[in-house]
């Protein structure tokens, strides 16, 4: 289930996070990315069968909009870190 959107999905508005949140958010994402790969993975899940609460939707389909989804932010994140002079020493 969905929480309801955008108040669901984002912090309310002029929220600070401190370094706890941040831990607590990247806890959070590396847990659901093992659940979903462990669901995809499972041979009884059939990537191609349309998901019943999003009819003409199917697994398959939502793997691509993750992947598409997370690797747009990690380069949202490349380059704050380029932007903000915040790459490890010896990075290039």
């Amino acid at each position: 289930v969905s929480p309801p959107h955008p108040e669901g999905y984002w912090p309310p508005f002029g929220q600070e996070a401190d370094a706890a949140a941040w831990t607590k958010t990247v806890e959070a994402f590396r847990t659901d990315s093992k659940r979903f790969a462990a669901h995809i993975t499972n041979p009884a899940t059939d990537l191609l069968a349309p998901i019943p609460h999003t009819p003409g939707h199917t697994v398959l389909r939502e793997v691509s909009l993750l992947v598409g989804h997370t690797a747009y932010h990690l380069g949202e994140f490349g380059i704050l870190r380029q932007v903000v002079q915040n790459w490890p020493p010896g990075h290039h």
